[in-house]
């Protein structure tokens, strides 16, 4: 009977540590990608930007109305 009990704090320790483990690994996964979508963000911007600004320049050069 006492080693069952002490079978049985050990895998109560072992699901700790594995939560703990999982927990610690889908942190850090939440926060790569929340590095990658403010990138991603940043990127579409500078694009969106870039892409403005050689339409301004084509219709200066082509003498051309909004």
């Amino acid at each position: 009977m006492a080693q069952l009990e002490e079978d049985k704090r050990d895998l109560e320790r072992q699901l700790r540590e594995t939560k703990a483990n999982s927990e610690a690994a889908e942190k850090k996964l939440n926060e790569q990608r929340q590095v990658e979508e403010r990138k991603h963000m940043e990127e579409i911007n500078f694009l969106k930007k870039t892409n403005q600004q050689l339409k301004v320049r084509f219709h200066y050069k082509n003498n051309l109305k909004f």
